[in-house]
Formats: structure tokens, sequence, C-alpha cells
């Protein structure tokens, strides 16, 4: 799976410096001269050890690059699933001078043949762009993959929406697709864009990758892989202590209507909202778990929306 001809190690950590001034990854023009990138592979890797767990094994390792003093990486491989999982955790100095981050996945197909996620499908850059699109780097949504007649290798980048595909970004600009290896380099950090961005970037990033690989993938099959990985389930208590409170009545209102907070005076008022919540069977012993796919709701009325919608017992609301 991994290509051994390349310069880069499966997964290894590039820094790119060079394209300060009047280059052209800065400014796109066709008179201003191409940026020299020089690219700078993460070096000193140690082995810090491996662990067993119960869904498989974690292992450990570090390195260091330029502005770059700790490249942290957890390789997670899984027992009953064909995926790995890489987790890097990069702590990064600052500096004004113009730098790209890239995680270099060098791999083993020969013609290969690239694909990447969009909002309402998957695109094959070599074909499905407009003339005078950007063929140097894209915007990934949850999945890219390059593949051949015999292999496809997908990848999920979990936190970092950017990908180039056979070479870094150079700012040539190229008229057609033409990739010049097999790699997937994911385009981590930048600090080419000079408008609306930050000039420096510096600190604790985390990067998650998930891969997988067979003789075919399937694009909706990839799609499930990325979400997944990227929108996990999430779990909240229906009643949490201060609704359990509110719901079995233990918090009384204290001192005239005008001096009472909005929780106290929910308290006075929620009697007649759980008797109509009895009525409909509503099971008040046991805390019910949901699932909420756009983040968590713990206002009063969510919770006493839930417990009127119920159903035998069973809440409805999510």
């Amino acid at each position: 799976m991994v290509d051994e001809r390349s310069p880069y190690k499966f997964g290894q950590y590039l820094y790119v410096t060079g394209g300060d001034g009047q280059t052209r990854i800065v400014y796109s023009r066709e008179e201003n001269p191409l940026a020299q990138l020089t690219i700078h592979p993460a070096a000193e890797g140690e082995y810090l050890g491996s662990e067993k767990t119960p869904w498989g094994t974690s292992i450990f390792l570090r390195s260091s690059d330029v502005n770059t003093p700790s490249i942290e990486l957890e390789v997670l491989l899984f027992n009953d699933r064909k995926r790995i999982e890489f987790r890097y955790k990069v702590q990064k100095q600052y500096t004004p001078a113009k730098e790209g981050v890239y995680f270099a996945f060098p791999i083993a197909v020969s013609s290969p043949q690239f694909g990447y996620a969009i909002q309402q499908g998957w695109v094959d850059p070599a074909k499905d762009l407009l003339k005078g699109g950007s063929l140097e780097w894209f915007t990934v949504q949850h999945w890219m993959e390059a593949s051949d007649s015999s292999m496809a290798v997908g990848i999920v980048p979990v936190d970092a929406p950017l990908a180039s595909f056979g070479d870094i970004n150079r700012g040539e600009w190229p008229a057609q697709f033409q990739p010049r290896s097999s790699t997937i380099f994911s385009y981590a950090m930048n600090n080419y864009w000079h408008t609306n961005y930050p000039p420096e970037q510096g600190g604790n990033f985390t990067f998650r990758y998930v891969l997988t690989s067979q003789d075919h993938l399937d694009p909706a099959a990839l799609t499930r892989i990325g979400w997944e990985s990227m929108e996990p389930a999430e779990l909240d208590y229906v009643l949490p202590r201060i609704s359990w409170a509110i719901l079995t009545g233990r918090c009384r209102r204290k001192g005239p209507a005008s001096s009472r907070s909005t929780l106290q005076t929910s308290c006075w008022s929620i009697g007649s909202l759980r008797k109509m919540a009895r009525a409909r069977s509503c099971d008040f012993k046991k805390p019910r778990v949901s699932r909420l796919r756009h983040g968590t709701a713990s206002t009063h009325n969510h919770w006493v929306c839930k417990f009127l919608q119920c159903r035998g017992g069973q809440s409805t609301g999510a």
C-alpha cells in the first residue's frame, strides 16, 4: 500500500519554507516569479512504545521539524475494522515568514487516479473541474482517494479540509491536472494568503486521519466512513440535575414574584406541566438518553417539551 520509492514516509510531517516577496504563490500573476520552496521532512523520529486496548493496538511516536519542536503521533490499529487512524499533536512556533505544513501519504498505485468528496457528490480533478479552477489544492468534504485498477486507498481528513494530489502547492497555476506522483498531501496549514488571514500560525494543534483500503472503494461507502469519523454519536441526558429538581418539585418558590429568578418562577409553574406529562404516561423515574445531531439543548423549555411529547414512557423529542 505504501510507495517505497517516495522520498517521504507514510504520514510524515512536512514543513515547507520559501515563497516570500512578490512570488506567484502569494500573488497569482503570470509576471511574478515562481516561489522557491524547500521541503523539510520531519526528523529525529522516536518510538515511544505501544499499548494493547480492547479494540486493538495504539503505537506512539514522536519527531520534530523546522519551527515545529514536537510532533506526537498515535497510530491506532483496529482488530475488527479495516481502518488505521492517525492522530497528530503538533506544537508549532510562530513565524511571519511564508510557510506551509503538509502530511504526506505516498500510496503505491501506478497511473494514479485521484478523487475527493464535495458537498453533493465526488470529484475527479482530472476531468470534473471547470477550466480555470484550482488544480494544485482542493477542498475536501469527507474523504479523498488515490487508486488504480488494482487498489484504492481512502483517507478521511477529520481536521484538515485542504489537500494537494501528486505534489505540494507550488503556486504554478497549471492549466491541466497532471499529478507528479501518487502521493496525497494533506494541506494542513499555510500563510500564503495575506488578506483576512493571520500572518503567523503557532500553538498546539490536533490533526486526525482515518485510512482504509480495498481493491475498489465505493464513494458512498467512503462517505459513510467520513460521516462516522467526523460526526460521532453524541449523547445527552434528558434529565440533568437541574431539570430533575424542577420535574420532581424539589425546588420551591422563595420571596415575592418580583424578586424571584426565572428558574424559581419556572419551579413554581412547572407543577401543571408535570401533571400534563403524567397524563401522557411519562416515566420520570429513569433518565433518558438522546442523540442530538447538532449539539445539545439545555433550556428549561427543551426538557418540558420533550416530556410533553412522550408516549408510553418514551420521549419522541431528539
